[in-house]
């Protein structure tokens, strides 16, 4: 006589099957080069990063800006091939100059790969030859508080909001650009005024979490 599977075992079998797993994930990028062209200073984008992801489970990846988030998505997609990449953009901003998208298109790698300074100038230059061009702004103001320099990062977080007001990447930039101005209950109050608004109130009650979490009072 033969056995019959319970179909429930088998889905459940099934469920449990890991479609993606990942061990001791790290990325790394070279910010300072030798004159041969080789990495001397590097910076740890994504360090030692395991997870398994099973069937019928979704992951989600949640964090501050800059954290590392797109890093290990480009990561696990095998995109990061950051050096041909800047060939082609420096390549194209030789080509078109007046070109502010250009310079927007080099300042994201850029800032990836951690040449934050040089990232700044390439904004700067978009800027320059777009001055309305909110994302420019809002990524300008991003790097500008990863430099620690929050005062301008303020600056240029609310020269985008003026420009998109609705844009909630820059209202929560201008929360973490608050706290790296050491300014963290101003942050607090910041976040408590966007969560009144249905748009704002979700990414705000997260980035007031996560701060209260930082500083030990949850």
């Amino acid at each position: 006589e033969t056995e019959q599977q319970d179909p429930g075992q088998t889905r459940s079998l099934r469920q449990g099957q890991v479609l993606l797993s990942v061990r001791n994930l790290s990325v790394r990028y070279a910010s300072g080069r030798n004159w041969l062209g080789r990495g001397t200073q590097y910076v740890d984008a994504v360090q030692d990063v395991s997870f398994d992801v099973h069937t019928g489970e979704t992951l989600g990846l949640v964090g501050e800006s800059g954290c590392g988030k797109t890093t290990l998505g480009r990561a696990l997609l095998r995109l990061n091939r950051q050096g041909e990449a800047m060939a082609h953009f420096e390549k194209a901003v030789a080509l078109t100059p007046g070109a502010a998208g250009m310079h927007y298109n080099l300042a994201d790698p850029l800032k990836f790969l951690g040449r934050l300074e040089e990232a700044l100038a390439a904004y700067d230059r978009a800027i320059a030859l777009e001055p309305g061009m909110a994302n420019a702004h809002l990524n300008r103001g991003l790097v500008l508080t990863h430099l620690g320099r929050a005062d301008e990062a303020l600056a240029a977080l609310d020269t985008a909001i003026a420009l998109e007001p609705e844009a909630i990447a820059a209202h929560m930039g201008r929360s973490g650009a608050l706290v790296g101005g050491d300014r963290a209950e101003e942050a607090l109050a910041y976040n408590r005024e966007l969560a009144r608004n249905p748009l704002f109130k979700t990414e705000a009650d997260f980035h007031s979490a996560i701060l209260h979490l930082q500083r030990g009072e949850w």
